[in-house]
């Protein structure tokens, strides 16, 4: 729910009637912005035979954070590397893996998404799978940029295995 995802141009120009999954937690903000078509997500539903199920991450020092599983792909929210998205990509065992990195942080405290390490505990725990990794430099406390994980990717042989876009580019699925 953070400007960083839904910001007020999202609100603005998403249709009001648009299906929104989510978590629990999130249907009141939802509604509050005018949305009615929300779906909460406990644990996994069936959308037009497409599977999607939530699955934990921590935010690092800020606590619990949804991802979601959507067919064969994982978006991991905002979250570090941790038991939860070991167990969620353990269990499902997706195609591609799309994770928030940047290592953002505030001035005290852990980080609060992936870190360049993180990015690579991803794609070494799931050899089979192609990561995707935004939300870099998105914003102001951003302390890794897409130079810094691109550079370790390459000295850690994951280039071929790991996208790190630009803004506003468009990864052809495979």
């Amino acid at each position: 729910m953070h400007q960083d995802h839904l910001d007020d141009t999202a609100i603005r120009l998403l249709g009001k009637d648009v299906p929104l999954f989510c978590a629990p937690g999130d249907t009141e903000t939802l509604r509050g912005h005018g949305f009615t078509d929300l779906r909460p997500v406990v644990d996994a539903v069936d959308w037009d035979g497409v599977p999607i199920a939530r699955t934990d991450g921590v935010h690092g020092p800020l606590g619990p954070s949804p991802g979601f599983v959507v067919g064969s792909v994982y978006i991991a929210g905002d979250t570090i590397w941790c038991d939860e998205v070991r167990a969620a990509l353990d269990a499902h065992r997706p195609r591609v893996i799309v994770v928030n990195a940047g290592g953002a942080r505030f001035l005290e405290g852990g980080p609060l998404v992936m870190t360049v390490d993180d990015v690579v505990a991803v794609a070494r725990h799931a050899p089979e799978a192609d990561v995707v990794a935004v939300h870099l430099e998105a914003i102001n406390h951003c302390l890794e940029t897409r130079t810094d994980l691109r550079r370790r990717l390459h000295d850690e042989g994951l280039g071929g295995r790991v996208t790190v876009p630009d803004d506003g580019a468009e990864i052809p699925m495979k």
